[in-house]
């Protein structure tokens, strides 16, 4: 199968095993079946503004209800009260990330991973993702009879599986990594309390 790019003078080609030939296969049959039906999830999008089909979809069926009740003046006061402290949540949000991006420009320049204030202490931290090359950690990991349960977990069970690795076959796991992502944190403490929030800020 190939899709050619004319624009661009480019042509991808991609092969399907029977298996996944049989798999799109009951795709089609499922949407058909779905369009005979006329089964139509709706999906509530941008484009909905300039949908000429508003007066027959679920989603709008309320605003063109014939029959549709005057709202009452507390459903009304709660649309109201919702759409404000969405804005407001949004402006909130908009400050919240102007202010942490101060902070995080004021620990860089002070040299500091923390910073105390009269109400409470803020701390920046730096969290790190990898990549495995995935031969290497199969050479490593496939004659220990672990490389069978990698493809079955996610990254944090595969940290898990490596941590009880000896010490000379973590090594060679690590040499095999490169940088994946990083992100910042700033987890915050208010003065008299024992919890900490962490969010993540930047990547």
């Amino acid at each position: 199968m190939s899709l050619y790019y004319v624009k661009h003078g480019v042509k991808l080609s991609s092969t399907r095993t029977q298996d996944q030939l049989r798999e799109v296969e009951s795709t089609f049959l499922q949407v058909i079946g779905d369009i005979e039906a006329e089964h139509f999830e709706p999906i509530l999008s941008a484009l909905c503004d300039w949908c000429g089909y508003q007066k027959i979809c679920p989603l709008w069926r309320h605003k063109f209800k014939e029959t549709r009740r005057i709202l009452s003046e507390e459903a009304e006061k709660a649309i109201d009260e919702f759409l404000r402290l969405r804005d407001e949540m949004r402006q909130d949000k908009k400050r919240l990330a102007e202010l942490q991006a101060t902070l995080l420009a004021y620990m860089e320049e002070e040299e500091v991973e923390r910073v105390f204030g009269e109400h409470g202490i803020v701390g920046k931290s730096i969290r790190s993702t990898y990549r495995y090359d995935p031969q290497v950690l199969r050479a490593v990991l496939e004659p220990l009879d672990k490389w069978e349960d990698v493809l079955k977990v996610d990254g944090i069970l595969l940290r898990k599986i490596v941590q009880d690795l000896p010490a000379p076959v973590r090594k060679r796991i690590e040499e095999a990594r490169t940088l994946d992502k990083q992100s910042t944190t700033l987890s915050i403490k208010k003065l008299g309390t024992a919890a900490e929030m962490d969010e993540t800020v930047y990547e």
